[in-house]
């Protein structure tokens, strides 16, 4: 159960629980919040940064690239905006080798999302999460004409507008393990992963996407 609503869940009489549980769990979506377990490292799972956006402003953590990224009833929600012509970009700053990060998503209105690496100079690798698939690929290096995007892993899925659920994502040397709560898997390897990365963007295009507990799990140093 999403932690927003277990105060008001503990207080209720016992005999409306299951029904209450049955209620939040058809408003909130049942894969908000999902506990998924990194396996690449799988002896630790300890939360190094997180945000669950239960305050009404960003951390200064968080740095607004492009777009309009607001907190409302305690989700993220991230808009693109046609004057930019360019996708909404939220960025996250932590520097890091290896990691793991989990957040749980809604589309309502974008057709879908990326989950974006950098290295100090430039783009590295991205998740995108469209309504019918997932992809995990290396970016092209905009300094070399010759440079290509290469997909790493690739599967159809299915993410519906309005409902949520959860990602993790972990990188570990060469290697990236992506799980959804809805079953889905991607993973792989390519040596342009295993470099410092300096956190983690947000990307959307078009006219919203929700995001919800955010959490940076086994960071290791840059």
């Amino acid at each position: 159960m999403n932690r927003k609503f277990q105060t008001a869940f503990i207080h209720l009489p016992a005999c409306l629980t299951a029904v209450a549980f049955t209620a939040i769990s058809t408003v909130t979506g049942a894969d908000q919040g999902s506990h998924l377990k990194p396996t690449l490292r799988p002896a630790s799972d300890r939360p190094v940064a997180q945000d669950d956006f239960s305050k009404s402003e960003l951390s200064g953590k968080w740095v607004v690239a492009k777009g309009t990224w607001t907190v409302t009833n305690g989700n993220l929600k991230g808009v693109e905006l046609a004057s930019d012509k360019h996708p909404a970009v939220l960025t996250y700053r932590m520097p890091h080798t290896d990691s793991a990060v989990r957040l749980s998503f809604q589309l309502v209105g974008s057709k879908g999302f990326m989950l974006s690496y950098n290295h100090p100079k430039g783009h590295l690798f991205r998740l995108v999460v469209s309504e019918t698939q997932a992809i995990v690929q290396t970016d092209k290096n905009k300094k070399d004409p010759a440079s290509k995007s290469v997909v790493i892993d690739k599967k159809p899925a299915v993410f519906e507008q309005g409902k949520w659920y959860t990602v993790l994502c972990e990188t570990r040397g060469d290697k990236v393990v992506v799980q959804f709560s809805n079953g889905v898997k991607l993973e792989g390897s390519n040596e342009a992963l295993s470099t410092e990365k300096t956190g983690y963007r947000l990307v959307v295009k078009g006219a919203g996407v929700l995001f919800d507990d955010f959490s940076v799990l086994n960071a290791d140093p840059k």
